[in-house]
């Protein structure tokens, strides 16, 4: 990989572009350092005969209209080449400059990943970009997080990536974006055809009740495997793990969301879904109880959410059944307490459990009885004491958790002297009987900030 940094680094880039140094399959140039657009030219000139970089990242460098017809150039003759990522915020709005852009990624026949993250996007440059997508054939990763696209454009853009039913795209990248509930009708319609799509990414755009739209139309469709739809909400809602019991038991647009999911199961291609900060209570979580060992997931994600002890411990009792598939549990910045956590851990299949920024403390010796499978746990920033510890160290050194290898526990001491010699003493002991344990109790060099911090 090279960088960049030193003095003629261009020259030794072109250089080995040029001898097709074998070693040199990456070229990441920082956005902040100056490289002048004949330096470019000659460096993507360079590429067009080269046959051994794999992955050319330059984003946020300025590039002027010859330097892009030599990129251009280049990726029509390169066949190597397997990622790439170029061009400023604004580069999207340049239709000529993208349009030459396009040209090239339209006749390149070895490309597989293209991530436009942040190149300001219009409907023109969209289109521009879709119709080279749907030409060229071997694209399977399409990242076009954070440019601002409106229902218009992703209309455009389904429309026309729908065209090609033969083309090997399998992830495409929409988050960060400004899609909302009526722009999801057009990605609807794109699942339901024929694709190799399986991964799906609309996180962080106010769909709102337009996440159902999307999970309705996934049991016609054979190959979506991973979905996300975290921080999805409309503008207007939000949510406060605070608020008064009752007020949470009105049914939220996240709990609508789990009883459409709920509804297409038994469809088993969908294997990993993430709904964070849907506001999803546990009305939801019992829509998805009800269901959860007829689906296929294996990951599901819910941080940020209003799921208490009663959601978690209908989710814990389905999933102790036989024939669910979760293997992989992600419920931090919820509200659970020790109730929900223990019913969690006796999950016989539960491999990963994340509780980070829960209400899990107040422990006893009871809790730690079952916990068949789990290999990695996360109750971070819990509010577990020194005697909280003991008894989860006690546990541990007593068999708990028999497959256990990682632990974290971050931001729950208190950074004192005498707190952190305790859980220090605690942990060499876990340490010393259980070496195949990963625990993480503190923040990197809280000893050593403590210590320039005592007085002399």
């Amino acid at each position: 990989m090279a960088w960049g940094g030193n003095d003629k680094a261009v020259e030794k880039w072109i250089k080995r572009l040029e001898e097709n140094d074998p070693t040199f399959i990456e070229l990441h140039i920082l956005s902040f350092r100056v490289v002048a657009s004949d330096e470019l030219a000659r460096l993507f000139t360079a590429l067009g005969r080269n046959s051994t970089l794999q992955h050319l990242y330059c984003s946020g460098l300025p590039i002027d209209s010859n330097a892009m017809e030599c990129l251009s150039e280049a990726l029509a003759l390169n066949d190597t080449l397997l990622s790439i990522n170029v061009g400023k915020s604004s580069f999207g709005s340049d239709l000529a400059l993208f349009q030459s852009f396009c040209a090239g990624l339209a006749a390149n026949e070895s490309l597989q990943k293209v991530d436009m993250d942040n190149k300001g996007l219009t409907a023109e440059s969209i289109n521009m970009l879709a119709e080279s997508i749907k030409k060229n054939g071997t694209v399977k990763d399409l990242i076009l997080s954070r440019n601002k696209l409106d229902n218009d454009s992703v209309e455009t853009l389904m429309e026309i990536l729908g065209e090609n039913p033969s083309s090997d795209l399998m992830l495409l990248d929409l988050s960060m974006n400004e899609v909302n509930k009526y722009g999801t009708h057009s990605i609807a319609e794109y699942l339901k055809k024929p694709s190799k799509l399986c991964k799906l990414d609309l996180s962080d755009n106010p769909i709102g009740s337009g996440s159902t739209t999307i999970i309705e139309a996934l049991p016609e469709n054979k190959s979506l495997k991973s979905l996300k739809l975290a921080g999805t909400l409309e503008e207007e809602e939000n949510f406060n793990l605070d608020e008064p019991k009752n007020q949470l038991q009105i049914e939220s647009v996240g709990d609508i969301v789990l009883k459409a999911l709920s509804k297409i199961f038994p469809a088993k291609q969908l294997e990993e879904i993430w709904l964070d900060g849907l506001n999803i209570s546990d009305i939801g979580m019992s829509s998805l109880a009800t269901t959860i060992r007829d689906s296929g997931i294996y990951h599901l994600r819910m941080r940020r959410n209003n799921i208490t002890d009663d959601g978690a411990i209908q989710l814990a009792k389905a999933m102790q059944e036989n024939g669910q598939h979760l293997t992989s549990l992600e419920l931090g910045e919820n509200a659970i307490t020790v109730n929900g956590f223990v019913e969690l851990l006796a999950c016989p299949k539960l491999n990963v459990l994340g509780l980070f920024n829960n209400k899990i403390n107040k422990l006893n010796t009871a809790e730690f009885k079952v916990c068949p499978n789990i290999s990695s746990l996360d109750i971070g920033c819990n509010g577990i004491s020194t005697e909280d510890f003991n008894v989860i160290c006690d546990a541990l050194m007593d068999g708990f958790g028999p497959n256990l290898k990682i632990l974290e526990l971050g931001g729950n001491v208190n950074n004192t002297d005498e707190e952190l010699e305790k859980w220090e003493t605690l942990a060499a002991a876990v340490q010393e009987a259980r070496p195949n344990i990963d625990m993480t109790w503190k923040r990197m060099h809280a000893v050593d900030d403590r210590e320039q911090s005592a007085p002399h």
